[in-house]
């Protein structure tokens, strides 16, 4: 069987678009070691979205939350983020 290596998917962008780089560093000059970073470009459809709006509504996929900022504490809401130590979604309501 052939080894096909490891890779990184990002799904969210970084402070300074870091992650970008890196996806292209790795397209454009290889693996960094034996790791390949890709960096998905998402394509929604109308389709895509009305199954993840069942899904949500059906209860079968549920987003984990972190916290929840009013528009007002965008800097604050950024600023957690940034710690590195939130788990799941930091939602900001307009």
């Amino acid at each position: 069987m052939k080894k096909v290596g490891n890779f990184y998917g990002l799904v969210n962008l970084v402070p300074r678009f870091s992650n970008v780089y890196l996806s292209l560093w790795t397209k454009i000059f290889g693996a960094v070691g034996e790791h390949k970073v890709k960096f998905p470009l998402p394509k929604n459809s109308l389709e895509d979205l009305e199954y993840i709006k069942s899904l949500l509504e059906s209860g079968e996929f549920s987003p984990v939350v972190d916290r929840v900022y009013q528009l007002e504490d965008i800097v604050e809401a950024y600023d957690y983020v940034l710690t590195g130590t939130k788990v799941g979604n930091v939602v900001v309501k307009l």
